[in-house]
């Protein structure tokens, strides 16, 4: 009889233990297979002008580090600005439930180059919350302000060349890799002096202003100008930019679209004042389109890269910067366009004082 007892004990111990092992140990969500291999998935199918598969993964009040939903948005769009190619991956490294929809992850996105191989970007997000709504976890960041919002300032290399010119295509090599280096934070465009890429020398005002001859002649953020393809030339590009990648913007462009009829593209973006009491005396919104490949190589050089199509500007002290500002160019548009756009002060006379405070770059589609 006390065997009995004790046997049917051990049972109902052995019973609860297993019910109490399957409570407090359910297996943890798979947060690579809910939330990590979608969103490598979502990546791999961005394009140029369609990002919203990814922001999906992002929540409305998403921050990290002072980045908000929209500049990470913004960051993705501007990889573009260096390749049309891109190859996103995505790996996590750790991630754990805090209460039943919220999370904290940490995990490691990198962007390459498909045609180069070249590292764009390498970013580890540590502490990274995660929140679980409608079924489906989405990113929050860090929830870090960065305290007071700044950003640093899009350089612009403006490079004047035309066809054949034989010291040219080192200083376009050099400006690329330059650009490789900075990919979310340098733009560059080619105005072809004279020749088969020049739309009829439509860029040779600007040429005049900055007196940029004999090619190769680069003006750096408007106020560093650089002539000739020497050793030491290239190595003040290098100099320079380094320099102007650490210097906080003093306006910030947004909300920028575009509509296209025909070979008209209207347009309009919003200028925001980083700085109080700012000057807009001689400051201008500057526009480019842009065509970003053309084969119609130098010689050693792959081809031509940034070609401007055609240009515009817009005095900003007539406008009324709260509202959005509207801005049309007529041109056929390829099927690889970009829309240069940059504010700068821009002098009578240039003596290395046009200074571009910022500027972005967006791709352009006949189809967005």
């Amino acid at each position: 009889m006390k065997l009995t007892l004790i046997l049917l004990i051990l049972t109902l111990l052995l019973a609860v233990s297993c019910s109490r092992f399957e409570h407090d140990f359910d297996p943890p969500e798979d947060f690579e297979a809910a939330l990590f291999n979608p969103l490598q998935a979502a990546l791999d199918s961005l394009t140029a002008t369609n990002i919203a598969p990814v922001m999906d993964f992002f929540a409305d009040e998403y921050l990290h580090n002072g980045i908000t939903k929209a500049g990470r948005e913004e960051f993705l769009q501007s990889l573009y600005s260096v390749s049309t190619e891109l190859i996103f991956t995505v790996d996590m490294a750790n991630a754990e439930f805090t209460n039943d929809n919220n999370a904290i992850a940490t995990w490691n996105l990198k962007v390459y180059s498909d045609s180069t191989k070249a590292l764009l970007a390498d970013s580890t997000f540590v502490n990274d919350r995660l929140i679980k709504r409608n079924g489906k976890w989405l990113l929050m960041g860090n929830g870090i302000s960065g305290g007071i919002q700044t950003q640093k300032q899009r350089i612009i290399i403006e490079y004047f060349t035309f066809v054949g010119c034989p010291n040219c295509p080192v200083v376009a090599n050099h400006i690329r890799q330059l650009q490789a280096s900075y990919p979310t934070q340098l733009s560059y465009v080619e105005y072809h002096a004279s020749g088969e890429l020049s739309q009829g020398m439509a860029h040779n005002d600007l040429m005049m202003y900055y007196s940029a001859f004999p090619n190769p002649v680069s003006v750096v953020q408007g106020n560093t100008k650089l002539t000739g393809s020497t050793p030491d030339v290239l190595s003040t590009y290098t100099q320079s930019v380094a320099l102007q990648s650490e210097v906080d913007a003093s306006v910030k462009l947004e909300n920028f679209s575009y509509q296209i009829t025909g070979n008209q593209i209207d347009c309009s973006i919003k200028v925001n004042t980083l700085v109080q009491d700012f000057d807009l005396t001689n400051v201008k919104l500057r526009y480019v389109l842009l065509k970003k490949t053309w084969d119609f190589a130098n010689p050693s050089a792959e081809a031509h890269h940034n070609v401007a199509l055609a240009k515009g500007s817009i005095d900003l002290a007539t406008q009324d910067l709260s509202q959005p500002i509207s801005f049309s160019l007529t041109k056929e548009i390829p099927a690889d366009a970009a829309m240069l756009v940059f504010v700068q002060k821009v002098p009578s006379t240039f003596n290395s004082d046009a200074t571009i405070y910022n500027g972005i770059e967006v791709p352009i589609s006949q189809t967005k």
